[in-house]
């Protein structure tokens, strides 16, 4: 059965919201216009005000005690993959950004013949360059913090096309340009809550959860 909206409140208000991983809905609705990623991969390494940013969140690292960094990327199957550093090594990668096999898209998949699925060992790498407005710290391991990227190609140095995170930016750019509307991204929650059985009881009880959508 459905929980009770008194029941979700009840948990909400158990959480601080200084622990919301990505803000809550006041956060969405006062977030900007999608912008589309940097064309190439020169203009993503060298975009205005970059190199500020990148020695801003050194700062942040050092004064929070951040030991490891999470550069990531989203596969095809939305599987999230990239790289973690020590943080020391923060700046050099989000300067110059880091390279994987194409295959890593695919999640690195092979099929029934052992052949790699989208890209073949004999391709080049691709170069992933962080999206630095992504930066956060783990709410559940403050010694960790993440960030995502956008993956571009190194022999032509444009956006790679099989990059399904910069895709959707390009999408929600146009759809916000061309109709004047503001694309807002969620997700939908599902779990399962299980009561701990108790002894002498037959059966125990569960609760399923989802989230509400409001028309």
């Amino acid at each position: 059965m459905a929980v009770d909206e008194k029941i979700l409140s009840e948990e909400s208000e158990r959480v601080s919201p200084t622990t919301l991983f990505g803000g809550n809905v006041a956060t969405v609705l006062s977030s900007p216009r999608i912008s589309p990623p940097p064309a190439t991969l020169e203009e993503a390494r060298h975009a205005p005000g970059r190199a500020e940013k990148i020695e801003e969140l050194t700062r942040r690292i050092e004064a929070q005690g951040i030991k490891y960094v999470f550069f990531q990327q989203v596969s095809v199957t939305g599987r999230v993959m990239g790289k973690g550093v020590v943080s020391s090594f923060f700046s050099q990668v989000a300067e110059k950004g880091y390279q994987l096999v194409y295959g890593a898209t695919a999640n690195l998949f092979t099929d029934r013949y052992g052949n790699y699925i989208g890209f073949g060992p004999e391709e080049s790498e691709l170069a992933a360059v962080a999206d630095l407005d992504t930066f956060a710290v783990l709410p559940w391991d403050p010694r960790v913090a993440r960030v995502y990227c956008d993956c571009y190609d190194t022999e032509t140095g444009e956006l790679l096309d099989a990059d399904p995170r910069q895709n959707l930016k390009k999408v929600a750019h146009e759809f916000e340009t061309e109709l004047g509307y503001q694309f807002l991204i969620g997700i939908e929650p599902e779990m399962m809550w299980l009561k701990k059985p108790v002894a002498g009881e037959k059966n125990s009880s569960s609760i399923s959860v989802r989230s509400r959508r409001k028309s």
